[in-house]
């Protein structure tokens, strides 16, 4: 486990823009059926169950903080506008992401609390998703992912070094960047 970590070449600017796509697609797929359920007068739903499983395994060196402003190139911007009667965000009008890489150990416990402490609107924003992989006691990993009122804790393979991604929209980031220590 610790060779593969080792030879891993995805950066953390990958995994904030895999972690965005990702909830650009859920909210744009929330907002497709509340719609059509709740807004149209004629007789069809729009349901779709999908699954998404991803695993993303990743190696970096140095601390990043990604903005999408109105320069950003990153490519998470293209996309197509289409103009419906119904209610419609474009997914980077509103997410910010914000990421870092630390070395900083934590534990279960702090993981959990930091998580449950993301839904305080007031202090950090409208979190969506949060995902993570960090050092923990006793040469341990902890894996976390987080969408609202839902922290998953966990133990799972080795890295070499921590990465914190947080999605949402308008983001006090230097309170996030406070909450998990990496000021």
């Amino acid at each position: 486990q610790m060779i593969e970590a080792m030879t891993r070449k995805d950066t953390l600017e990958q995994t904030l823009e895999t972690l965005l796509a990702e909830t650009q697609h859920e909210h744009e797929h929330h907002h497709h059926e509340h719609d059509h359920e709740h807004e149209h007068e004629h007789d069809h739903d729009h349901e779709h169950d999908h699954e998404h499983d991803h695993e993303h395994d990743h190696d970096h060196e140095h601390e990043h903080h990604h903005d999408h402003g109105p320069d950003c190139t990153c490519g998470c911007h293209d996309h197509d506008h289409d103009h419906h009667d119904h209610h419609h965000h474009h997914a980077d009008e509103v997410f910010t992401s914000w990421g870092v890489e630390t070395a900083k150990q934590f534990t279960q416990a702090q993981i959990t609390e930091a998580l449950q402490a993301l839904a305080q609107e007031d202090a950090y924003g409208i979190v969506l998703r949060a995902k993570g992989i960090v050092a923990g006691e006793n040469g341990q990993w902890i894996h976390f992912d987080y969408v609202p009122g839902t922290p998953d804790v966990r133990t799972g393979s080795a890295e070499t070094t921590g990465r914190i991604c947080v999605i949402g929209s308008k983001l006090n980031e230097a309170a996030v960047a406070a909450l998990f220590g990496a000021e």
